[in-house]
Order: C-alpha cells, then sequence, then structure tokens
C-alpha cells in the first residue's frame, strides 16, 4: 500500500485500524499527539482547538463532495446531513386510492360475482345499485376502510456494505500546489 497522505481517508476491508490510522468515527484526539493532522484539518470535524480536535464521523454515512452542484445547497467540508429515518406526511405521499371489498353472504370475498356493499341483516336486503339515493343511512363498519401505517418514521437509507472508513494519521505532508 503506497505511503499515505496525513489526513486522508481510505475505505479498510478490517475489523480494525492499520497502523498509522484511526476509525472516522468522530472521536476527539488530542492536539498534541496529532499536531501534524492538526495542521491540515484543523477543527473541520469538532473540538475545542486548544486541546482536542475531531476525526471525521463517517458511521452510517455517506461521503460526499463539497461545493456545490447545479440546483443544490453549497456543502462545505465537514457539513453532515440527512437523517436515517423520515416521517413521511400525507403532502409528500403519491396520489391513491383504497378499495373497499364486498363481501358475500357466504364469506367468500375473493370473486366479484355476489359481492355487496352491504346486507341489511334484518331485511336481508343486498345493496348493488350505488347510483340510487340513499336511504336509512348506517354507519359503515369501522373495519371497512382503516387507517394505513402508525406515523412513525421509516429508514431512509440506500443499501450499503459496512466498510470502515479510516483517517491517516502519520504520512506524507500534502504540499498545497
Amino acid at each position: 500500500m503506497a505511503e499515505p497522505f496525513i489526513g486522508e481517508i481510505r475505505i479498510t476491508p478490517y475489523t480494525f485500524s492499520p497502523r498509522d490510522f484511526a476509525y472516522c468515527d468522530g472521536q476527539l484526539v488530542p492536539i498534541s499527539q496529532n499536531s501534524t493532522l492538526y495542521a491540515v484539518i484543523g477543527t473541520t470535524y469538532g473540538g475545542n482547538g486548544t486541546t482536542s480536535m475531531g476525526l471525521p464521523n463517517l458511521k452510517g454515512r455517506a461521503p460526499m463532495h463539497s461545493g456545490q452542484a447545479p440546483g443544490l445547497s453549497y456543502r462545505p467540508i465537514g457539513y453532515p446531513g440527512g437523517v436515517n429515518q423520515v416521517a413521511l406526511d400525507q403532502t409528500q405521499l403519491p396520489a391513491h386510492t383504497h378499495e373497499v371489498t364486498g363481501i358475500n353472504k357466504a364469506g367468500d370475498s375473493h370473486s366479484g360475482a355476489g359481492n355487496y356493499l352491504a346486507i341489511d341483516t334484518n331485511i336481508n336486503v343486498r345493496v348493488r345499485n350505488l347510483n340510487a339515493a340513499p336511504t336509512g343511512l348506517q354507519d359503515m363498519s369501522s373495519a371497512t376502510l382503516q387507517v394505513a401505517g402508525a406515523s412513525a418514521a421509516h429508514e431512509n437509507r440506500q443499501p450499503f456494505l459496512v466498510m470502515p472508513f479510516c483517517i491517516a494519521l502519520m504520512g506524507l505532508f500534502p504540499s498545497r500546489n
């Protein structure tokens, strides 16, 4: 493996961070032990700038280039964005309908034949004509159309393969030109 630049971030396939690398897990490290790395990244990823500095936190995140793409807002280096879960409201759902399923006297709701919107058990009248003026209105069963979902958040992550990001603590000092 080629000697890294200090502050270079690599994806590794190991269950450990290689020698002279540290996990990009957002930990605070002392500046006194990492002065060269501090000269490169400063407090971009956290820390107080006098005794501690933060390493990038790429746990559960996807890396993204800094700058501004057409139609998007500016994203500086070190800017964390996005959320892991999202609760949708009605304005975010696509237009759709819910079916009302009839049932026949024998309880077979799978075939279209013999199914009715309602059965009046008092006089055994089956209501088929939905264009007729209603008479003797009665509330439908609450089981007819039920609320879907529980207003709970759902996962909002793309498919992934877990591999740790590590940052070089030692190596070549990156030249600015």
